[in-house]
């Protein structure tokens, strides 16, 4: 059973009810798990800003997220934050292979402009529509390689590359119009608004471990950011 669709499922009928969950004995009987597995995934809603939990009180969620769409907040597989926002997901790999970073993605992860890496472009659909592109560049030494599963995230290529855990995300947002390739691969006109995400995946260490540029195709799925008020 897949504990956390469950709960996004008890979750959102509750919100919109405007109800609290039901006590977390009660919930882990229902889904026939332990209560610490219950309790340690409603911890993960809580941080992630879908509930609060109240000691003596109960578990309130947040009905303002029940319709928030993808969370550009969230550390999340394109794929899975889709899939959280009620759209049916498909993933394209467009291309992969061996190339050399230019002097931008060099700046961005802290390496030599030249220097080889494995890139990977893909599109993401939802309910068949092309909503993002993305290319994924991660450093690595040239070698006779292929992803263990062609769909995989960059946190698995990361992890057959490198070998080293991606810890934290830099992404910084910014307005951009869609070109070239891009806008082809979105399926819009050249020179349509997009948002253009530029993502810096580092390790404990410091390292930095992949540079993903992410272009969004606006007005198809919303994007939403959710913060939890400080008391």
């Amino acid at each position: 059973m897949d504990v956390r669709q469950s709960l996004l499922t008890l979750w959102r009928q509750a919100a919109r009810d405007a109800v609290p969950l039901p006590p977390e004995v009660e919930i882990a009987a229902a889904l026939g798990v332990s209560r610490p597995t219950v309790r340690e995934e409603l911890i993960r809603m809580e941080s992630a800003g879908l509930l609060r939990r109240h000691p003596r009180q109960g578990t309130f969620p947040n009905p303002a997220a029940v319709d928030a769409g993808v969370r550009i907040d969230a550390a999340l597989e394109y794929s899975q934050a889709l899939r959280d926002a009620g759209l049916t997901a498909r993933v394209e790999v467009v291309d992969a292979g061996w190339t050399v970073l230019d002097e931008r993605a060099a700046d961005d992860l802290g390496a030599e402009p030249g220097s080889s890496a494995w890139a990977t472009t893909k599109r993401w659909l939802a309910d068949d529509v092309p909503v993002m592109v993305a290319r994924d560049v991660v450093p690595a030494r040239r070698r006779p390689y292929a992803p263990a599963d062609p769909d995989a995230s960059v946190y698995g290529i990361v992890g057959e590359l490198r070998g080293t855990p991606i810890e934290w995300e830099r992404v910084q947002l910014t307005a951009a119009i869609a070109e070239g390739a891009a806008a082809e691969l979105l399926d819009t006109v050249a020179g349509a608004a997009v948002l253009s995400l530029c993502v810096v995946g580092v390790s404990r260490h410091g390292e930095r471990l992949f540079r993903a540029e992410e272009h969004h195709r606006g007005g198809l799925v919303p994007y939403t950011m959710l913060r939890n008020a400080q008391h």
